[in-house]
């Protein structure tokens, strides 16, 4: 019993239960300082675990109990990662700024070292790391409410108290910028749509599909494209396990229809709201049409169901499955090359409002194009040290200030410190050799989940979660509020996958 209660309470899957519910919903001076003061919560929290992780290593060694920490590709390649950055940091022209990332966002050396300190101390053992994740979800709904309320004109904390200007329509809930805040949501839907799908009673599933409906409602309220970058890669993610018998097809079906329903019912309540834009604009101008289309999966959902209850075969999901995996590679191979047209070849023809989407130019993404441009002209030039190791970690403004117009200025409300693409990012800040540390990390951690992923649906759910964040993450900014939430969840998984390998039994034979 006292071994089951210090697993359960261990300090990895306290600071992961405090993690997902106390870190999206904390706040100081509302968004005046968001960033900052979460930035700061993460950086006490992580030298608690360490602590604590380390004395209970030091008891465990004195009482002579056998120690076995989890080491695998994916830790080692965070280790590698945290290293090149630390290189970075002491060839950078200011080293205090590249390890406080003052210039930036705060996502310097010292926040790197936090997250790779973070990720050994979590991904030794899972133990109580399901909990969390049902935490997870609770605190979600207080933060998807809060920013639907917020749509609706409705501020029941004042967080919009003496904010004006356009900053009252690009900040929402306690997590701050629409985009982060569209990230968020990403994480939160991918791990309610799998327990929606996947969860073993009632009691999990009918409030997890509460949660996917109000997740898609509140998707379309962040205004946020990127948030459907996200769900895309999720629902891929999902794809296996929603086609694994007709029940879990008719399962996923309701949360299909969920993304239609969310939709329509944010564009039907007869209240005052701010203005759409962008995608989701489009898809509340479908208006009756999203009520069919989620009329139409639910219909669908109640088919599948039912056959489940004839118990008939099911055989040909599998067909259907592999249709689907490959209509959705035609579909990003066909984006890709309307991009590489429209922007390369046709560059005159009138594209009207995919314009942002298709061409790629200063403009695209509300300024991201000069920020990518720019950001891939400044590394080519870079010598070849600085090539290898980047300008430093969270250095971009110091690269992309002295290239800044008026009009690039006027696109992104100031100047660019960030290259909003994690990838770009991480290529300028730490080089060829620490962009190539982090996506192994990455590649080994998400191949690690989707293998384990599918016996266990804990893992599965992180694997959704974390491939959607991955995905959306091509045009988003790393920073400490979501990007800290999608280092948890994935160390956490890996966790999982090491507590289910020493439960697995000892090979025999040579």
């Amino acid at each position: 019993m006292q071994e089951k209660i210090g697993r359960a309470v261990r300090p990895a899957t306290l600071y992961a239960g405090v993690m997902l519910t106390l870190f999206p919903l904390y706040y100081h001076n509302y968004y005046y300082d968001i960033n900052t003061c979460k930035y700061e919560l993460f950086l006490w929290l992580t030298l608690a675990l360490a602590v604590a992780t380390g004395a209970a290593l030091l008891w465990r060694l004195g009482t002579r109990r056998v120690v076995r920490p989890a080491f695998g590709m994916p830790e080692g390649c965070i280790v590698a990662f945290v290293l090149c950055a630390a290189v970075s940091c002491a060839l950078c022209v200011h080293p205090m700024d590249a390890f406080t990332g003052a210039q930036g966002r705060h996502s310097g050396l010292l926040y790197l070292l936090a997250v790779g300190v973070m990720t050994l101390c979590l991904a030794r053992r899972g133990g109580g790391y399901r909990v969390c994740l049902g935490l997870m979800l609770s605190a979600g709904a207080v933060v998807c409410l809060l920013g639907v309320l917020q749509f609706y004109g409705v501020d029941p904390l004042g967080f919009y108290d003496g904010l004006g200007g356009t900053q009252r329509f690009i900040f929402m809930s306690t997590i701050g910028h629409i985009n982060f805040f569209g990230a968020y949501v990403g994480m939160l839907l991918a791990v309610a749509a799998s327990g929606a799908i996947d969860g073993q009673g009632l009691w999990v599933r009918i409030p997890c599909q509460a949660l996917v409906l109000l997740c898609c409602a509140t998707a379309a309220v962040s205004r946020s494209d990127s948030v459907y970058i996200a769900m895309a890669a999720a629902g891929v993610a999902l794809l296996r396990r929603a086609l694994a018998s007709w029940k879990h097809l008719g399962r996923a079906c309701f949360c299909v229809g969920s993304f239609f329903l969310g939709a329509w019912l944010i564009d039907i309540l007869p209240f005052e709201h701010m203005q759409m834009h962008g995608i989701c604009a489009e898809v509340a101008s479908l208006g009756v049409g999203l009520a069919l289309m989620w009329a139409g999966f639910a219909a669908f959902g109640l088919l599948a169901l039912w056959l489940d209850a004839r118990r008939v075969d099911a055989q040909a999901l599998v067909h259907v499955r592999r249709a689907l995996y490959a209509l959705c590679a035609v579909g990003v191979a066909l984006v890709a090359a309307a991009v590489v047209w429209f922007t390369v070849f046709d560059t005159s023809a009138k594209l009207g409002t995919w314009e942002n989407y298709l061409r790629l130019n200063d403009k695209w993404g509300t300024g991201r194009g000069f920020a990518w441009i720019r950001a891939v002209q400044s590394f080519a030039a870079f010598p070849p040290l600085q090539k290898l190791f980047g300008c430093g970690p969270d250095m971009v403004r110091g690269v992309l200030e002295p290239l800044m117009t008026r009009e690039a200025m006027a696109l992104s409300g100031g100047v660019f410190e960030n290259c909003h693409n994690e990838y770009l990012q991480y290529l300028l800040t730490t080089g060829v050799a620490g962009l190539a540390a982090y996506l192994a990390f990455l590649l080994t951690a998400l191949r690690r989940l989707a293998v384990v992923g599918r016996q266990d649906p804990a893992v599965r759910a992180v694997f959704a979660a974390v491939a959607g964040y991955a995905a959306q993450a091509f045009v988003s900014v790393n920073q400490p509020i979501t990007t800290t939430i999608f280092f948890v969840l994935l160390a956490m998984g890996l966790g999982l996958t090491a507590d289910i390998a020493r439960r697995q039994p000892a090979p025999h034979g040579l």
